[in-house]
């Protein structure tokens, strides 16, 4: 026994047990699923996204009457959930006009930038601000009147921006547009989505968004 032992060529071991080591390492990067934050306004808030993509590291940090100043002002907290991929969808609560566009788009760039200082390599999506329906939402004399070609303008902006930043622009505007403005069919009250707008909405994610190994459902 005292022979074998000082016969093993220790240099030889200690190699294949490094190499062993590196590989586990790989392996496990390599399977290691994303992070992915969805963030936003009260169209994020309302939605489970985890069963939506039936994955379990899906952060929902959406907050009902956003704007994209209000994201701005609470990133510490998306960090610290350490994210490889935020999806966006916020703008609507800033309540697009003519007058005061260039100023929602001046404060998407300081959201991006932030984001991309946070994490350089960080996947970003950003999907376009959906149209309301002011024929339901506007029956209420305290709601303050959106015009969709205003938001329609808003999202060609906010596509150069995010084109600017190597980020990926997810255009859901025209997918749910009947007649000018949300289709009623997708909402309720005219500017939140019921099931069948978030249904509309999951079929224009990309498809390696979902987890194709657990069963696909939505609640």
């Amino acid at each position: 026994m005292i022979w074998e032992f000082r016969s093993l060529n220790w240099g030889r071991f200690l190699a294949v047990m490094f190499l062993s080591f590196l590989m586990a390492g790989c392996q496990s990067s390599s399977y290691a699923s994303p992070v992915i934050v969805f963030l936003g306004d009260s169209l994020i808030a309302r939605n489970d996204w985890t069963s939506f993509l039936n994955r379990s590291n899906v952060h929902n940090s959406g907050v009902g009457g956003n704007t994209v100043r209000d994201v701005i002002n609470r990133l510490d907290a998306v960090y610290e959930l350490k994210p490889d991929v935020v999806v966006l969808m916020v703008g609507i609560n800033n309540k697009p006009n003519p007058q005061n566009i260039p100023q929602i788009i001046d404060d998407y760039r300081q959201l991006l930038i932030r984001l991309r200082s946070f994490h350089p390599e960080l996947n970003l999506y950003v999907h376009s601000v959906l149209p309301v329906n002011f024929s339901i939402y506007g029956t209420s004399p305290s709601h303050v009147r959106i015009d969709n070609r205003d938001v329609q303008m808003l999202n060609r902006k906010l596509r150069a921006l995010v084109a600017e930043f190597k980020g990926h622009f997810i255009d859901l505007h025209s997918y749910f547009l009947e007649d000018g403005e949300l289709s009623p069919q997708y909402t309720q009250d005219g500017i939140h989505l019921n099931r069948a707008g978030y249904v509309l909405w999951r079929s224009h994610l990309p498809k390696h968004f979902f987890d194709t190994t657990q069963t696909d459902s939505i609640r």
